[in-house]
């Protein structure tokens, strides 16, 4: 992802030695979010779900997950991360957001669907790089203006979720599991408006 080098100006000032070590020489541009004129889109799947954050609006989602999985209260949990899938004589090549399991029940896989940055525009500074930048100025107080985003792809992440929805519920199947789909509300209305699939959605 896009990273700015630790000691270069403007940033340097505002980030300490422990970013700087974690970053290995480099302070990462996190964005969770970008703000159109319409909507706030996440753009990181963290935005909606960890399995280690502590916000309200994330443990409700976590126990929503953990009922529709069919756990029940003192189950042992386990959680993998970005696991991958890989088969070659069925060309299987796929990365799964999480897996949960237990002993005594099948696994589910969590899929974690945002949007995606049309990759923005270095000239007029609205790529994450320095989108995230000029972000660190504005709040400092340094620019008069507030900066512009990047823009919001939302055609190309509904193609991509289309298809995988297809193959991760029928690995999901396979394993007598099931899988589960977190999706921004934001992302779902644009899904409502553009393909009258109302089914996935009611």
């Amino acid at each position: 992802m896009a990273r700015w080098p630790a000691g270069d100006q403007p940033l340097a000032p505002f980030f300490g030695d422990e970013v700087r070590r974690k970053g290995n020489g480099f302070i990462p541009c996190g964005a969770c979010s970008v703000a159109t004129s319409e909507k706030e889109w996440a753009i990181c799947s963290r935005r909606l779900l960890t399995f280690r954050g502590r916000s309200k609006h994330q443990e409700e989602l976590r126990h929503a997950i953990a009922s529709v999985s069919g756990f029940s209260a003192g189950d042992q949990v386990k959680v993998w991360s970005e696991i991958t899938i890989r088969h070659e004589s069925t060309h299987i090549n796929y990365r799964l957001d999480y897996v949960l399991a237990t002993p005594a029940k099948p696994p589910v896989i969590v899929e974690i669907m945002t949007a995606s940055t049309s990759g923005g525009n270095k000239e007029r500074r609205t790529d994450i790089k320095n989108a995230f930048c000029d972000c660190v100025l504005y709040s400092q107080g340094l620019l008069q203006s507030q900066p512009q985003s990047p823009g919001v792809n939302v055609r190309q992440v509904w193609a991509r979720m289309a298809s995988q929805l297809i193959v991760k519920s029928q690995l999901a199947n396979a394993w007598g599991g099931r899988a589960i789909w977190v999706v921004q509300d934001a992302l779902m209305d644009y899904i409502r408006h553009n393909t009258g699939n109302r089914s996935v959605l009611e």
